[in-house]
């Protein structure tokens, strides 16, 4: 976001393609987790993971948002 010739960070979003690919073979069921992270950039880091095969956490994606921003979860 740009305000008055300053630039900030809003969030960033991420998933590999590994993570795309295997995503068909986990149970239908996710959660997602978050980090608060201190100091210089005060922000939340967010992990979405769900459950293969083999009963082991599958991680599907990644986030980094503001510590006070609203999270809006869309079904896929």
């Amino acid at each position: 976001m740009v305000d008055d010739n300053k630039t900030t960070f809003e969030r960033a979003f991420w998933a590999f393609t590994a993570s795309i690919d295997g995503f068909q073979y986990c149970r239908p069921l996710f959660s997602i987790g978050n980090i608060h992270l201190y100091g210089k950039y005060k922000a939340k880091f967010l992990v979405t993971i769900a459950c293969d095969v083999n009963n082991e956490f599958y991680p599907l994606c990644f986030a980094i948002v503001k510590k006070r921003q609203t999270i809006i979860i869309v079904g896929f």
